[in-house]
């Protein structure tokens, strides 16, 4: 089992939709309360190279466009420089803002966003072979073989763009928004370059997704292909997309008994145990049946410095049992 870093950079939201959990959980959020870079820095240096945490992280709100886009930049780009990838979860508004989109491009663009592989062991395996023996003992010599491993062999970006788009929770307009950013991504070579787009929707709302995003997408979407029951490729002028169908969750507003469920399977059957940090300096997992967090503590010591990954994690493991017990 994996765990999974996951930062919300705000609680803030510029929408207000009905039934999104995160809104029932963290109602009141102020745009200028963010969650600190140095502590993101911090535990992201923490799980680089750890072989039980995903080597990925997730920008999350509230909205994070909302955030002063120099501080997305701060943070975005000092993860993407520990050769951890990044994911930016949005509701996809800011596109129609003609006063913050240009920025949020421009950003966007000066990224320096490295390349992942997305070989099979099996295609490693034979580039490996085909490199030869002295080839790839003087990649390894030079601290090299990575790279030698991306010129041969298919890569992806290490950023990704995650917008919501369901007739559900986000408001109509979110389609228009998702088609905005995939024909400026499309039509850009750099930003093409630099990120890869994918879409949230909800299982349920799957005959939606395919009548208003997929048909009505014609001929900008194409090749669309069912990956497995959760995941549909296509592409939007020529670019590939990826759309993630997760089941919705009606999140109860009242207080519910606290049950240990927090683990969940990732789209590839890899078993993960998110770990949230919120922009109060807490961190905690969330309770994968009603979205609640739970097995919350404050990661930073008397001091207001940030404390070991082990440490908090105990502590969170610790207090969560505490709260099934207790049954809150």
């Amino acid at each position: 089992m994996l765990y999974a870093l996951q930062c919300y950079l705000t609680d803030y939201c510029n929408l207000n939709c009905p039934g999104c959990y995160r809104r029932a959980m963290a109602p009141n959020g102020a745009p200028d309360k963010l969650l600190p870079p140095s502590d993101i820095i911090h535990y992201v240096n923490a799980i680089r190279g750890n072989d039980k945490f995903e080597q990925a992280v997730v920008f999350s709100g509230g909205e994070i466009f909302t955030a002063p886009v120099p501080y997305l930049h701060e943070v975005i780009q000092a993860t993407l420089d520990m050769d951890v990838a990044v994911q930016l979860k949005t509701n996809g508004s800011w596109v129609a803002d003609a006063r913050r989109a240009p920025a949020i491009w421009d950003m966007l663009k000066s990224l320096r966003v490295p390349r992942g592989l997305v070989a099979t062991p099996e295609q490693v395996q034979e580039c490996l072979r085909t490199m030869g023996g002295d080839a790839v003992r003087a990649a390894r010599k030079d601290g090299a073989w990575y790279q030698a491993l991306c010129d041969r062999l298919p890569t992806r970006p290490m950023l990704d763009l995650a917008v919501s788009v369901d007739n559900k929770i986000h408001p109509a307009q979110s389609v228009d928004w998702m088609r905005a950013i995939a024909e400026r991504l499309a039509g850009d070579a750099t930003l093409r370059d630099n990120i890869s787009l994918k879409i949230s929707a909800f299982m349920d709302n799957r005959n939606w997704f395919n009548r208003t995003v997929i048909r009505q997408g014609w001929p900008h979407v194409r090749d669309e292909t069912w990956v497995n029951g959760q995941i549909m490729a296509f592409t939007y002028d020529g670019m590939p997309v990826y759309a993630f169908f997760s089941d919705f969750v009606d999140v109860p507003t009242i207080p519910v008994p606290v049950t240990d469920h927090v683990v969940f399977a990732g789209h590839d059957g890899e078993y993960l145990t998110p770990l949230y940090m919120h922009p109060n300096r807490t961190i905690s997992f969330e309770n994968v049946d009603t979205m609640h967090a739970v097995g919350r503590v404050s990661y930073v010591d008397a001091a207001g410095q940030c404390r070991p990954i082990k440490r908090v994690m105990k502590d969170m493991i610790k207090t969560l049992r505490a709260q099934v017990r207790g049954g809150r």
